[in-house]
């Protein structure tokens, strides 16, 4: 009986104890949780720029990345895939072959490896010539956490990587980074943010990251909120950093044309607007859409200057104005008292008498004669000229005038103030 109550008392404090064990490992978790203290962290590997790695999908250089030390990186955190600026460029070197990549997927001989990296990028494998053909070449400013592939025993295998600022990728049309240019490896979304991973740089040999690690400056790329896909890719230009680019989605650079700034937000402001008055028409826009403007024109009066010439500018030379806005030219008109270089111009003869308006066009350079129904007297007056007043001849051209006698009682057209023959005003 004392047994059977010694172990009914024994199996009661176990219980208890063990109640007691575990009350105080839900406390102490509680207290984890209420104090914020971090679980274990996931290793991402550092990728440094050049490197193609152990496994990587090719082996061939698919692309060559960049060297970012001259452009300022952005701050860190999640980036939508269409910010300006998130991404670099360059219009003098190649950084990705898309068409080489898509010989290499579509060689039989990678027939497994095709099908891996279609997995990856969740499409069917004769789709990948059309989805890597709308993907566009960048490179990265921002150390950019991402999801890297390696590929080992026909498969795409996954690893969490830290790629370098200037590393070359491909984005989709949601600004995504989604292929590492130079292996070809397929990229996705990373499984975590960067507060949760530990980043792995390696050691001697090993250690790929030649660069400066900030972790502020980490950046993880989001689709648009809005799910919008992007027309054009506006980039940071690594060969001039003050300056940008904008890229046609899917162009590899062939397309792109120059923006007067950094496109970046953080990063963006006021061009100075090049004094252009003087120039002609072509010079003054050439060096004005060079600095990125978009230019309008307006003719104006001459006022002696030569047609063509800028005469006046909105906003004016040695001001300021915002990246990419309009540039208003004004134009001198052509002058029609001006002869044109090439031509000579018909003089207004109208009035004129006939003796008078010949010994002008001669000494013009012209041929004057009489129009079939003209009178040829030496009172005659002019009424019109073949070619009209005005107009822009050859040198030696002809000229045919039409005149008409004075009609009897009609005022002398020379001064207009002749009075009547014999009609004096009495008053």
């Amino acid at each position: 009986m004392m047994g059977a109550t010694f172990r009914s008392r024994g199996e009661r404090f176990g219980r208890t104890a063990f109640r007691g064990l575990a009350a105080v490992v839900a406390m102490l978790l509680g207290v984890t949780v209420l104090t914020g203290c971090p679980g274990p962290k996931s290793k991402v590997m550092a990728v440094g720029r050049g490197v193609v790695g152990a496994s990587p999908f090719s082996r061939v250089l698919l692309g060559a990345d960049l060297a970012m030390s001259a452009v300022d990186a952005l701050s860190g955190g999640d980036k939508s895939g269409n910010t300006p600026g998130l991404y670099g460029g360059s219009r003098k070197k190649v950084t990705c072959l898309k068409d080489q990549l898509v010989d290499f997927l579509k060689d039989p001989g990678n027939s497994d490896k095709a099908k891996a990296w279609a997995k990856v990028q969740r499409i069917e494998v004769d789709q990948i010539e059309k989805f890597i053909d709308d993907l566009t070449p960048v490179v990265l400013r921002n150390p950019t956490l991402v999801k890297n592939h390696n590929y080992r025993k026909g498969k795409a295998v996954p690893y969490e990587a830290l790629l370098e600022a200037g590393i070359a990728v491909l984005i989709d049309l949601f600004g995504r980074p989604v292929v590492k240019c130079n292996c070809g490896n397929p990229l996705a979304a990373p499984d975590h943010g960067i507060d949760e991973v530990e980043v792995d740089f390696g050691k001697g040999r090993t250690r790929t990251w030649k660069g400066d690690y900030d972790k502020d400056k980490v950046v993880t790329v989001k689709q648009p909120e809005d799910s919008s896909s992007l027309e054009k890719v506006a980039l940071v230009d690594v060969d001039a950093p003050d300056r940008g680019i904008e890229r046609p989605v899917g162009t590899d650079g062939g397309q792109d044309t120059a923006l007067p700034a950094d496109p970046d937000a953080e990063t963006a402001g006021d061009v100075t607007v090049p004094d252009v008055l003087g120039n002609s028409l072509d010079e003054a826009t050439g060096r004005l859409e060079d600095e990125g403007f978009v230019v309008e024109t307006v003719e104006v009066p001459a006022d002696g200057a030569a047609t063509g010439t800028v005469v006046g500018q909105e906003p004016a030379g040695g001001g300021t104005a915002a990246a990419g806005a309009t540039v208003t030219l004004h134009v001198a008109a052509e002058d029609s008292t001006q002869p044109p270089e090439d031509g000579v111009l018909v003089p207004d003869l109208a009035g004129r008498p006939v003796p008078e308006a010949f010994a002008e066009l001669e000494a013009l350079g012209l041929t004057p004669v009489y129009g079939p129904d003209s009178a040829q007297s030496a009172t005659a007056l002019v009424q019109q000229t073949d070619p009209a007043a005005g107009s822009s001849v050859a040198p030696g051209a002809t000229v045919t005038v039409t005149a008409a006698e004075e009609a009897p009682g009609d005022p002398g057209a020379g001064d207009g103030n002749q009075e009547p023959d014999g009609t004096a005003d009495a008053g």
